[in-house]
């Protein structure tokens, strides 16, 4: 993504609307890597999941991104219908996103024989 901003900035003229949406991208992953990052910290720590209402559609849209790009090198389509109106969930965010992580995961990777 960082390679994609800075080909739009350099092209003749710049194309900063598509520059701009990379960036944001790009901070909007750093910033959603650091939560886990911290969570994970938090996992060998031994500390208490942090109970939080959730938006399931939210979490399940952000383990998408993180695996987009895998998907994209396997030639694999991941299609997602989510219900737009689901009540909030409570639970910890990053156990979420690991538990749906290694569900898309494990269908993107060959089973090893």
């Amino acid at each position: 993504m960082g390679q994609a901003c800075t080909q739009w900035l350099s092209a003749v003229p710049p194309n900063v609307t598509n520059a701009r949406a990379a960036a944001e991208r790009i901070i909007r992953d750093g910033k959603d890597a650091g939560e886990v990052v911290r969570h994970i910290r938090a996992l060998f720590r031994k500390t208490a999941p942090e109970k939080v209402d959730l938006n399931i559609n939210d979490v399940i849209n952000e383990v998408l991104r993180l695996i987009h790009k895998e998907s994209i090198e396997k030639r694999i389509a991941v299609e997602s219908d989510l219900e737009k109106r689901l009540p909030p969930a409570l639970g910890d965010r990053v156990q979420l996103q690991q538990v749906i992580f290694n569900l898309l995961i494990n269908e993107l990777r060959p089973w090893k024989r």
